[in-house]
């Protein structure tokens, strides 16, 4: 499987996805990506392919106007497409401390002068981080739709150091967009436990379970 799905291997065996037989884990970095577990088993699809959830088209408005490569999850909501947006808004005459802290050089902007505004109260800021939360908020509701899941694990660095502005959002758009409360009620969303050493409790947790087929088949 791809790294996406190690990740979500390990944190379900191992880490914040642990008790739960159905769980989707998403990583928010640079990129984004998942792994889905159903029914206590990593789902990989016919060819090891299945997860790419970064890959899901949330805004078919913008490949209309010829912007393909930010029509996606990881194009509209992953760290190097939230300081995009940002830039563009300010290049617009936004105002804000970030304009203040880069001295108007806009395009040194990036994810972690936006989160230390945001914790500053900058409003420029928090709004970036609540629109990044509003996309990933319709890819949840798009995978909870599609998986009916527990819990969501999320992780990555994004995540780890912005939820803080992104939470509130993802829940009223959830709460807004899901067909039946069902969906929700008991839903969880907890940040992943494992840190850097995700991909190889993974590659541990895959060797395992390989291991266990070929002593059942034996």
């Amino acid at each position: 499987g791809n790294d996406a799905n190690l990740a979500g291997l390990a944190e379900h065996r191992y880490g914040a996805g642990r008790g739960c037989t159905d769980m989707v884990y998403i990583t928010v970095s640079t990129g984004i990506g998942g792994g889905v577990i159903v029914a206590d088993r990593m789902l990989l699809g016919r060819q090891g392919l299945a997860g790419e959830i970064g890959h899901v088209t949330i805004d078919i408005s913008a490949e209309d106007r010829g912007e393909v490569s930010i029509a996606t999850l990881e194009g509209l909501a992953s760290g190097p497409n939230i300081a995009r947006r940002a830039r563009k808004a300010l290049a617009g005459g936004a105002s804000s401390l970030v304009r203040q802290r880069l001295n108007n050089d806009i395009a040194a902007l990036t994810p972690k002068l936006l989160k230390e505004a945001a914790e500053d109260g900058d409003a420029f800021s928090l709004h970036q981080f609540r629109i990044a939360g509003r996309y990933l908020g319709i890819g949840l509701v798009n995978l909870l739709h599609t998986f009916n899941p527990q819990r969501f694990v999320i992780g990555g660095s994004i995540w780890m150091h912005c939820s803080p502005f992104m939470e509130e959002t993802i829940w009223e758009t959830i709460k807004e967009r899901c067909n039946a409360p069902e969906y929700w009620r008991e839903l969880e969303i907890v940040s992943a436990e494992l840190g850097d050493d995700v991909g190889l409790l993974g590659a541990v947790a895959l060797a395992v379970d390989g291991l266990e087929q070929a002593a059942g088949g034996a």
